[in-house]
């Protein structure tokens, strides 16, 4: 009897180590250092990275994890993973905390893959330091649907904020957009660069959860990403070529409830 109760002691401690190694493994923080000139996009695999320049001349030396690694001579390289969590993307949000640089960095999971977006459109290069980290998904709640189409020509970068009580545009770098709307609304980002959502642009409705974000970019030549905050979303938009480059993007946002429990629009 003391030895069954041992060997069960044994499988049930095993399966404990095996969450914890599973939560540390879900706690991955993948860092990301160096030189970047124009845009390029980063794709993390779990035992190897990938770099898929846009414009301007690719890096030549970027450190992932303390590597050292030059893109230009080798897009790929691999690495001692796993780098991402155990199991589907799905399943987590992930966060970028930008320590250096001075425009647009930011991790995205577009169609099961880890996408990070690197744009410097202030001219030249700068030096950027990042850390990308991931977080469960929350049981999913019921939310109303709701959809958020935004375009306009944007010439250097911009961000958007969206809030449940409202909408923030704000400039950062070259020439203001134009011919900006939201769900083919007007917007003179200019004069006007905030918007609440009452009234006439009262595009979410009441106990929308944000955390439901499908986030869809249509058109555009250069960088157009988004990051979830605990309170809000930040649309970021990048063009780094000459001119000014046409974005249209799409947030869709709402849970159903069904039978069997929740399901996503």
């Amino acid at each position: 009897m003391t030895s069954i109760f041992n060997q069960k002691y044994r499988i049930l401690a095993c399966a404990i180590l095996f969450m914890l190694c599973s939560h540390v493994r879900a706690a991955t923080t993948i860092d990301v250092a160096g030189s970047i000139d124009g845009s390029g996009i980063l794709q993390v695999n779990n035992n190897s990275v990938s770099w898929s320049n846009v414009y301007q001349p690719p890096p030549t030396s970027l450190t992932v994890n303390g590597t050292q690694w030059n893109p230009s001579a080798n897009p790929t390289m691999n690495l001692t993973g796993p780098l991402l969590p155990p199991d589907s993307l799905s399943n987590y949000f992930v966060g970028t905390r930008i320590l250096a640089g001075g425009d647009i960095a930011n991790a995205q999971i577009v169609n099961g893959k880890l996408l990070i977006y690197f744009d410097y459109t202030h001219g030249g290069a700068d030096n950027y330091h990042i850390k990308v980290t991931f977080r469960p998904r929350p049981t999913p709640v019921p939310s109303p649907s709701a959809a958020l189409d935004v375009s306009g020509y944007i010439d250097g970068s911009d961000t958007l904020e969206i809030r449940t009580s409202g909408f923030t545009w704000i400039h950062n770098y070259w020439s203001d957009p134009i011919h900006v709307s939201i769900n083919e609304r007007p917007w003179d980002t200019v004069d006007d660069p905030t918007l609440p959502n009452s009234g006439a642009t009262a595009f979410l409705p009441d106990g929308v959860d944000l955390s439901s974000v499908v986030f869809i970019k249509n058109k555009g030549r250069d960088t157009a990403t988004y990051q979830l905050f605990p309170d809000h979303i930040d649309v970021y938009f990048g063009d780094d070529p000459d001119g000014a480059g046409f974005y249209d993007v799409r947030l869709s946002f709402g849970h159903k409830p069904t039978l069997f429990g929740i399901r996503s629009n």
